[in-house]
């Protein structure tokens, strides 16, 4: 199992995802839930990737509220480097 652990308060741990629909999307997210601080979701731009739509009730359905989403992956990828600082 990851694990993900900050060095200090003052950091955050941020986290640009997507996933293909046929992996244990539920289970995946479940794992990292208490260790993501903000999250950066977007779709893959192929037919294997899962829905926005699908990414989203993953995240409702896990209670995970800290939650940003994209239409594509570049666009989360650079708002989580905007967002981060030099110890995230």
């Amino acid at each position: 199992r990851l694990q993900l652990e900050k060095k200090s308060a003052a950091e955050q741990i941020l986290m640009v995802t997507c996933m293909f629909k046929d992996k244990d999307i539920m289970n995946s997210y479940a794992a990292l839930k208490d260790a993501v601080d903000v999250w950066f979701v977007a779709p893959m731009q192929n037919e294997r990737s899962a829905s926005l739509a699908q990414l989203k009730s993953t995240f409702e359905n896990l209670n995970i509220n800290n939650v940003n989403y994209y239409d594509d992956l570049t666009k989360a990828y650079n708002a989580a480097e905007t967002m981060a600082h030099h110890t995230d």
